[in-house]
């Protein structure tokens, strides 16, 4: 078994060990609890700053403003009083369709756009225009958004155009374009 010599002592230089000292008797004293403290307290106050910062660049970047709205819908999900309403004005707009003369046509598609507004609203899309609503929609809450707009389009040039011809078949168009859309906000 071989034996085990001692190490041999080092020593250091009487500056370094001075250094050492010095180092350990600083850490130790007052003074460098002070500093520490008010780096602590610099620190924390940065730290505010910054997150300040993010909170002022979220909201003013409307990063989760939309994202609120559309979770804020699904967590207040339509009441069966309000979608049984919903559901028996299409179905008024759907037996006046069949009649099929060009002025219940017209009305049919006043309606069927009103619908999807009220039902864009009781979700918590509150912007003021239907175009706004668009804008704020989320393609995965309404799929067809782009179809909706132009059935859309041509509500606004019945209300606006006085006179504009609608055909029964452009009439049936808009009016299922509507209808899916209402499916996929889940009214039926």
């Amino acid at each position: 078994m071989p034996t085990l010599t001692p190490t041999p002592e080092i020593s250091l230089p009487r500056e370094i060990e001075s250094g050492y000292e010095f180092l350990q008797l600083f850490l130790a004293s007052p003074t460098w609890y002070s500093i520490v403290l008010w780096l602590k307290i610099a620190g924390f106050f940065v730290s505010a700053l910054f997150l300040l910062a993010i909170i002022v660049l979220i909201i003013r970047l409307n990063i989760i403003g939309d994202t609120l709205s559309v979770v804020r819908g699904f967590f207040r999900p339509f009441k069966q009083k309000t979608k049984a309403v919903f559901q028996k004005r299409f179905e008024r707009a759907r037996q006046r369709l069949k009649q099929g003369t060009e002025e219940e046509d017209r009305l049919v598609i006043l309606e069927a756009d009103r619908i999807l507004e009220d039902t864009l609203v009781s979700l918590g899309y509150e912007q003021k225009t239907m175009v706004e609503k668009f804008h704020a929609v989320k393609p995965w809450h309404i799929k067809n958004a782009e179809d909706v707009k132009r059935a859309h389009e041509l509500r606004n040039r019945i209300v606006h155009e006085p006179g504009t011809p609608v055909s029964h078949f452009e009439a049936e168009e808009a009016f299922k374009i509507y209808e899916n859309a209402l499916r996929e906000l889940e009214v039926f």
